[in-house]
């Protein structure tokens, strides 16, 4: 983020990680279980970020998991439209499935909307 604002441009990660571990003020967690059973996944995973940070002196409130679950479901429903996009032509299966994927989907998300004060419409795959 300051890189794409012209600051901190030849600040890489590693040395941006090394700068917050020394940083009394923040606190780690050594990340997501991503493959237990798939080393390959997990170094890939782990390579495209770095070390999860938080400030130790603001917790994590219901707001901000509500905002993180938006953004997610929300994630989730731009990536089911884009394969309805691309999907087979005549092929009612993989219609259905991703119908319902997306039905489930839009459900998620209007119960974590629900969850939040802020009520958004949601957009739904046209049915070619």
């Amino acid at each position: 983020m300051l890189q794409t604002e012209g600051m901190a441009a030849d600040l890489d990660l590693e040395a941006f990680s090394q700068m917050l571990q020394a940083d009394d003020r923040f606190e780690f967690d050594d990340g997501v279980d991503f493959a237990e059973d798939d080393p390959e996944v997990e170094a890939e995973m782990e390579a495209l970020g770095g070390p999860r940070a938080r400030l130790k002196a603001r917790e994590i409130t219901r707001e901000d998991l509500t905002r993180i679950l938006k953004r997610k479901t929300q994630n989730i429903l731009d990536a089911l439209w884009a394969v309805w996009e691309v999907r087979p032509p005549g092929d009612e299966e993989a219609d259905d499935q991703l119908l319902e994927l997306s039905a489930s989907a839009q459900r998620l998300q209007r119960e974590t909307l629900e969850g939040g004060s802020n009520r958004k419409a949601v957009k739904c795959p046209r049915n070619d």
